[in-house]
């Protein structure tokens, strides 16, 4: 199995904060035999000094490349691939953690599973004040025989950290596609699934990703959006029930519509609008009047539909 060179691909932007536990965390891995690639997005930060620091600590082999500007997280996971050797390519964000036996268990998989050609383990979502589990995104049974219909009701999660790709997947796809910044790990899987490669889930919580104030998450009207493109997108996915098509996109369009109505009411009427080519609920027709009626855009309102 050390046979298998695993390519660790990292994207990092002023990611002096955390990177130095993220890299430990890759130091402590069981399967040592990987490479690290980190493309950095332009820091201004000491994120060089650390890598290189800790480039001199392992004997594995550590490239650090740089872009010239900023190019955003997907663009530059993407410079980092294209400057891996491996036969995989497990995917790792620059404020996240594996457990030791992340490696070892997603290969191990691989090898159990020889037609498969994305591995990923469960995740553990933490606060990175208290250190505390804020919720596990493990995968029930009925969950992984539903796929690819619970990939698109959001039922099937995978964490960009918790994923290896085979070198034929990137090869094939691309990798991300840079129009989608806030969820290209999402229209990824979407785009995977439907091109039929298959997934293999290591049944281990092996990841753990981060959430703090200066993560992607911090940025939520942002990723909501980018996630109903994905849906849009992917509306017309014949192996999908049209039902479970619709509701989705449907629901995703009414939460960019939700979200964007105090600070962005154009962006509001246009999500709300694509929601309705979808479905029509009740509260669409809510909806509807609250952006309509002039006496309501002029009211303070807090919890409101």
């Amino acid at each position: 199995m050390e046979n298998v060179l695993v390519s660790i691909c990292m994207p990092a932007y002023n990611s002096s904060t955390f990177i130095g536990e993220t890299l430990d965390s890759i130091r402590r891995q069981t399967y040592q035999n990987w490479e690290l690639i980190i493309a950095d997005d332009a820091s201004t930060d000491g994120t060089k000094e650390i890598v290189e620091e800790f480039g001199r600590q392992v004997t594995q082999k550590v490239s650090y490349v740089r872009n010239k500007k900023n190019l955003g997280v997907a663009a530059t996971r993407n410079v980092a691939a294209g400057n891996s050797n491996g036969q995989w390519l497990a995917l790792m964000d620059s404020d996240d953690l594996w457990h030791p036996d992340h490696l070892h268990t997603l290969v191990s998989t691989s090898i159990a599973c020889p037609d498969c050609d994305l591995i990923h383990s469960a995740a553990n979502v933490f606060d990175s004040q208290t250190g505390k589990i804020i919720f596990r995104q493990f995968l029930a049974d009925e969950t992984i025989k539903q796929f690819p219909v619970s990939l698109f009701d959001g039922s099937y999660n995978v964490q960009t950290c918790s994923a290896m790709i085979s070198r034929k997947l990137y090869e094939s796809t691309g990798g991300s596609d840079d129009n989608f910044k806030y969820s290209d790990d999402l229209e990824l899987w979407f785009r995977c699934a439907r091109i039929g490669f298959k997934f293999a889930f290591t049944g281990k919580e092996t990841c753990y990703y981060r959430k703090h104030p200066g993560g992607l998450s911090s940025h939520p009207l942002q990723m909501i959006l980018d996630t109903a493109r994905v849906y849009d997108m992917n509306a017309d996915w014949e192996m999908i029930p049209k039902k479970t098509r619709f509701k989705h996109a449907s629901l995703a369009w009414l939460s960019v519509a939700r979200m964007a109505r105090r600070k962005n009411m154009a962006l509001a009427k246009d999500s709300l609008s694509r929601s309705m080519k979808y479905d029509f609920t009740l509260k669409h027709l809510a909806y509807w009047i609250f952006f309509r009626v002039p006496v309501f855009n002029n009211l303070k309102r807090t919890n409101i539909l």
